[in-house]
């Protein structure tokens, strides 16, 4: 894979992930590419940050939409960290179980 196409590949994420967010958050200004690449970066997993936007896009609609800017990125952003963490845990727990440690 070239270096032209792995740049191509992360900026159709980032342009999917800020329409998704435009789309599930259409009252929330969109996040910058820097903050999307830097999501993607964090987690390398963009499933990881759509689940972010996701479960922000929740907390939005029962606040019905009185959602700023900042919250949504730092809401969103919480909830990438304990996904990311809790795929990690349970990474961590079948190696141990395939190499017959019990935790």
């Amino acid at each position: 894979m070239t270096t032209d196409t792995i740049k191509t590949s992360r900026q159709r994420d980032i342009e999917t992930l800020a329409d998704h967010w435009a789309k599930s958050l259409p009252g929330v200004e969109v996040v910058s590419d820097e903050q999307l690449s830097l999501w993607l970066k964090i987690h390398g997993d963009f499933g990881v940050v759509v689940y972010g936007i996701q479960e922000c896009a929740k907390r939005y609609r029962r606040r019905l939409g009185l959602m700023s800017a900042d919250h949504a990125v730092k809401f969103a952003s919480k909830c990438m960290l304990a996904r990311s963490a809790q795929a990690r845990r349970t990474w961590m727990l079948r190696s141990a179980a395939r190499a017959g440690v019990r935790l």
